[in-house]
């Protein structure tokens, strides 16, 4: 989960949207962006989402502002079962995921990323 407190401008986060457009997100005075990474999505039943986000560099008077990012990452041990939660599946919205333990999902992922050319 990335927590992202806006302090000023906003300029930089962008959304990815269906069909691959990319949309600024826009800064709330007092409010935080939220974006729940992957097995956040699988345990929830995707009500909780997650989104391709990109930082694009600040333009004009932005740039010259500092900026600060802090990331803490963390998983859960390798052999854990991730499933859907009871509470976000019922027999009108069944289980999207079957159950997978969350280091077959890293792996899955990582070969995504290289798949994508996301990664060097």
């Amino acid at each position: 989960m990335t927590l992202l407190f806006h302090h000023g401008s906003s300029e930089g986060l962008e959304i990815q949207r269906p069909g691959g457009h990319w949309l600024h997100a826009p800064s709330i005075p007092g409010a935080a962006i939220v974006n729940v990474g992957d097995l956040l999505s699988r345990w929830s039943n995707r009500q909780l989402r997650s989104v391709l986000h990109r930082v694009v560099p600040p333009e004009r008077e932005a740039a010259q502002r500092p900026r600060y990012s802090a990331t803490l990452f963390y998983e859960p041990r390798h052999e854990v079962v991730i499933s859907c939660l009871e509470p976000c599946q019922s027999p009108s919205k069944p289980a999207l995921y079957p159950p997978i333990t969350a280091g077959e999902h890293l792996a899955a992922r990582r070969r995504e990323t290289i798949r994508s050319g996301y990664e060097n």
